[in-house]
Order: structure tokens, then sequence, then C-alpha cells
């Protein structure tokens, strides 16, 4: 260097920029996997509030309503259950109208497992009178799940658990 220069030599400069790539490199495995688990978090957090809205539903309305699960979509969607008028024992499935009717999407690499009496089972009836069918949604791996949502069929009360 020549006395009165101050400043980085290009090679100091190159260092620096080689150790921070480094370091930035190393770094990403990490932030793919704390997001992954952000995302499975927060399709928790959204279907646990989705059911807790289909038991609100069929209390207000007076009428059952179905949370249905699409594990091909990897999405869940929410189902008025109409009793015929005529008299017959049919059942008649429409579409919730409105915000609360929207199918919800998570992320394809999250894994959702519903059961029922250990039994794979895609959708949940929930009654008017404050009833459901007792069921848990598994996140993750079925044997060792990160997130579980219960749902006790003699309440409807919906638990997310970590």
């Amino acid at each position: 260097r020549i006395g009165s220069e101050r400043g980085f030599t290009f090679v100091e400069l190159v260092f620096v920029t080689l150790v921070l790539a480094i370091l930035t490199v190393s770094a990403a495995p990490n932030f793919r996997t704390a997001w992954r688990g952000l995302e499975m978090e927060r399709a928790a957090f959204d279907l646990a509030q989705m059911l807790r809205s289909a038991r609100v539903l069929a209390i207000t309305r007076g009428e059952p309503v179905l949370w249905r699960w699409e594990p091909h979509g990897n999405r869940a969607r929410l189902e008025a259950l109409h009793e015929q008028e005529d008299g017959k024992v049919e059942v008649a499935i429409a579409p919730i109208e409105g915000r609360l009717g929207r199918a919800r999407s998570i992320p394809g690499h999250v894994a959702v497992t519903v059961l029922r009496d250990a039994e794979p089972v895609e959708d949940i009836e929930f009654f008017p009178d404050g009833t459901s069918d007792s069921t848990r949604l598994l996140f993750g791996d079925p044997r060792n799940p990160r997130y579980q949502i219960e749902v006790h069929g003699s309440t409807s009360h919906v638990a997310l658990r970590k």
C-alpha cells in the first residue's frame, strides 16, 4: 500500500465476499426447513379455524355442516346438508356461500391425515345441537405428527396441539 491511501485491496474484498457467499449457501437449507415448518403451522391453524367455523355455522343455521377434506387437492371446504322437504330421507349437499364457503388449499408438501376411530376419513359432520363426529387431523408423519387437531364429538370443541 502507498502510505496515505486508505481502503481495501482487491484481494481483501474478494476474500470477504467469498466468506459471505459460503455462509449464505450453508444457511439456505435451514431457511427452507424453517419456511416449511411455518407453512405447516399456518395450515394447521387455518384448518382449525375452518373447523370452528363449521361448528358455529351448524349451530346458528340449525342444519348440519360438512367439513370435507380433498386429499388429492390438499384442500378443505364446507358444505351445508339440507334434508329434502318432500319427506324423503335423502340429504342434499350444497356449497356454503360467501367467504366461509371458499375451499382452503394448503401447500402440497404438508401431509394431512384425517382419522376417525383410527381409520382414514374425508369428512367431519357438525350437527345443530353442538356435537360432531369425533375426529383427529394429523400434520406430518402420522406416527409422530408435528401438529394435531382434535375435534371432540360431544362438544365439537376443536383443539390444536403441537
